[in-house]
């Protein structure tokens, strides 16, 4: 997307992955900063810190490979929005867009929803796997494989996103406006030469690649865990761990099932625009701009969705809030002898001559 925000350097920038504000008014602007802030950076930021450490210290007692996945997950989402923050924040502070610091910008937001849009697809093939074949999921795959696949996709995505630099695609765009030279910092740019249209076709390949990827390997996990269930109901009684085990590994596919089908909705219509991109197809400046914030919105969806839906997080958060609230009531009437009192000993009455009637 171009932004025609011109900065003290005569020069044009684009702060891709950002919710815009419009220059119409500055009401635009102050609730497109309302939406970021709430909806994305301050959730965002939150949730994803308490993600990663909830599955740091589930690393340690569990030995779900999809931990991996689900905090590497979490991790580029952490660091995503707290980019895309600093980039709002820069914008809206007049901070003026350099060279050096357009090609900063080109190269690592681009790669965010790529690598989140990745590590979706292996979590998807790691519940394929675990379901649908499981003697080779048990025998083969392991935290360190998983480790591995992440660094490789990394590395795959860096050097896609570093085409642009390479004179692969657009970058810092030179262009005329009332007769003054100015520059677009975005790799998203139209461009005439094939050349320079390596990233962007690259780029647009991979989203859509990844999209249908996430689609497909979740819709034959979804039957293979209708398949698990019926199996389940209708197995001996005396196969208790075996149970206890299926009905992990289908709590980790509804979280991944979930996951996926959040960055379908988030991500899909940005795939879209960028489409549209490559092909030159204008489109609506208020409709670009709800696709953006929907799909920085995803980035604080994700770790929302691992808290509320695993039970043990729930009840971790639940006894550190009432840890807290328990402090504090202590605190504020330390002595309540009146009614605390009286409590306490009835139930002692009552659990000691429980005792003696056993």
């Amino acid at each position: 997307m171009e932004n025609s925000s011109i900065i003290p350097n005569n020069t044009t920038a684009n702060i891709a992955l950002i919710p815009k504000s419009s220059s119409s008014g500055s009401g635009t602007t102050d609730d497109t900063l309302y939406l970021s802030v709430f909806l994305i950076y301050v959730p965002g930021i939150v949730t994803n810190f308490i993600s990663i450490i909830l599955l740091l210290s589930d690393l340690r007692k569990t030995k779900m490979t999809t931990n991996v996945l689900l905090l590497a997950l979490c991790t580029t989402d952490f660091v995503a929005v707290c980019l895309s923050c600093f980039w709002h924040l820069s914008k809206r502070m007049g901070l003026p867009m350099t060279y050096d610091l357009c090609a900063v910008k080109s190269f690592l937001h681009p790669i965010m929803p790529l690598l989140t849009g990745s590590i979706s697809l292996l979590m998807a093939v790691d519940r394929f796997l675990a379901f649908c074949k499981p003697f080779f999921y048990r025998s083969n795959v392991s935290k360190k494989l998983w480790m591995i696949c992440v660094l490789l996709v990394i590395v795959f995505l860096s050097v896609i996103c570093a085409l642009p630099h390479l004179g692969l695609g657009s970058l810092w765009t030179p262009q005329y406006r009332r007769g003054k030279l100015t520059y677009t910092c975005s790799v998203f740019t139209y461009q005439e030469n094939l050349t320079k249209k390596i990233f962007h076709i690259s780029y647009t390949s991979l989203g859509f690649m990844v999209v249908l990827g996430i689609i497909s390997f979740n819709s034959l996990v979804a039957v293979a865990v209708l398949r698990l269930r019926h199996r389940t109901i209708e197995a001996q009684k005396g196969r208790s761990n075996q149970q206890v085990n299926r009905s992990t590994e289908i709590k980790f596919a509804v979280i991944v099932g979930l996951l996926a089908c959040v960055f379908v909705v988030c991500w899909l219509p940005y795939n879209v625009w960028v489409l549209y991109k490559l092909l030159n197809i204008p489109m609506e400046y208020e409709i670009v701009s709800k696709i953006h914030l929907l799909g920085g919105f995803n980035y604080s969806t994700d770790p929302f969705v691992y808290i509320i839906i695993r039970k043990s997080n729930r009840n971790l958060l639940e006894r550190i809030f009432c840890c807290i609230g328990i402090r504090k009531s202590k605190d504020r009437n330390p002595l309540d002898i009146s009614s605390g009192g009286n409590i306490d000993l009835s139930t002692q009455t009552t659990r000691s001559s429980n005792s003696f009637a056993d």
